[in-house]
């Protein structure tokens, strides 16, 4: 039996949609134009029409009209669609940002003085991913300060949550305000930590930190069926120190995460330092990250937090130097009576990498 062959009648297809998404990406900074005509078939001027119709070689039957007529409304409304590419771009927001680094310890900047920055958790996370994004440590945003400090510096781990604060971050936001606002000499920015003062001089940034508190000596920790004795602090986020013969023999991102996660540090958790003596006045510093949620190449406050230890357990004075696992040396100040510390610095490198956008 003869079997009749069915009619294209145009309708529209997946893969043609698909394809018409894949132009609107690589367009998508261009405005599109798509346009196109249906051509019917004409009828052959030697061949007698049919009277009866039914056929798309001759007329074209009402079943068949009807048909067409409904794809041609379709198609009006799928041609209106098409300024999609234009909306599309304008709704697109690109995102200005610097890439610093601190010793290592890597940020993503953004100038947010007008405020129109307005970026969630999984948006700063995105920015941070090393794979997927710019790639960084954390997100440090420039904004109008709310009291007397000349800016306000808002810090964000790279699992997209807000801390307090971040010495090398600082570091690097004070060099960035030099350059995107024109603040020379010394500056301050408030943080959740408190007021932060900065001097640039070069490429080198001196912080004058806030006061720490709640310094706890000695604590006896079980960790994984080990008791521990460790050392805390708050210089800006709490840190825990333990002091170890060697920094290079420890297993940072076992025992770092086993200890931030203790339930002695909840909900918030803690940074952990190990720390190797290294002289009179220096030690080496291997530090575990809440937020990061990984060892770093070096952590500011963590930095502070581990000078201040062993000045206190090795009854050492400043300046302590302090290397970090990225290969610089930091400089920690301080003024110390008994166990307590009053202005307290921190002083190292900021650099600039590079500047560019993003799409957010």
């Amino acid at each position: 039996m003869r079997r009749r062959l069915q009619a294209d009648l145009g309708k529209t297809r997946n893969g043609i949609t698909t394809a018409l998404r894949h132009l609107f990406n690589l367009f998508e900074n261009q405005v599109v134009v798509i346009s196109g005509e249906r051509c019917l078939r004409r009828q052959p001027k030697n061949q007698k029409k049919k009277r009866n119709g039914g056929s798309l070689h001759g007329r074209i039957d009402k079943r068949q009209n009807a048909i067409w007529q409904r794809q041609v409304e379709e198609e009006g409304r799928f041609r209106r669609s098409l300024a999609f590419p234009a909306d599309y771009a304008r709704r697109k927001k690109m995102l200005r940002f610097t890439k610093m680094n601190g010793a290592g310890n890597d940020f993503v900047l953004i100038d947010n003085r007008a405020g129109e920055v307005q970026l969630n958790r999984s948006q700063i996370a995105h920015l941070c991913d090393r794979h997927r994004g710019i790639g960084a440590d954390g997100v440090l945003l420039l904004e109008k300060p709310s009291n007397r400090a000349d800016f306000r510096m808002r810090y964000f781990n790279a699992d997209g949550g807000e801390a307090e604060m971040c010495g090398n971050g600082a570091r690097c936001f004070a060099r960035f305000t030099n350059k995107v606002a024109g603040a020379a000499g010394k500056i301050s920015f408030e943080t959740p930590a408190g007021v932060i003062s900065a001097d640039l001089v070069g490429d080198l940034v001196t912080l004058q930190m806030t006061e720490p508190a709640d310094l706890r000596l000695n604590v006896p920790l079980r960790v994984a069926n080990e008791s521990k004795a460790i050392h805390f602090i708050n210089t800006g986020v709490p840190h825990v120190v333990i002091p170890i013969p060697q920094v290079d023999d420890v297993d940072v991102q076992r025992e770092g995460a086993a200890i931030r996660q203790h339930e002695m540090f909840s909900p918030k958790g803690a940074n952990v330092n190990f720390i190797e003596k290294r002289g009179a006045n220096k030690i080496a510093v291997r530090t575990y990250e809440r937020g990061v949620e990984d060892e770093t190449l070096a952590c500011g406050t963590g930095v502070v937090a581990s000078a201040l230890i062993f000045a206190v357990t090795e009854d050492a004075t400043g300046p302590i130097g302090v290397l970090v696992r990225g290969g610089s040396e930091l400089q920690v100040g301080f003024e110390k009576t008994g166990t307590k510390f009053k202005n307290v610095t921190l002083t190292g490198p900021a650099e600039f990498v590079f500047e560019g956008t993003i799409e957010v």
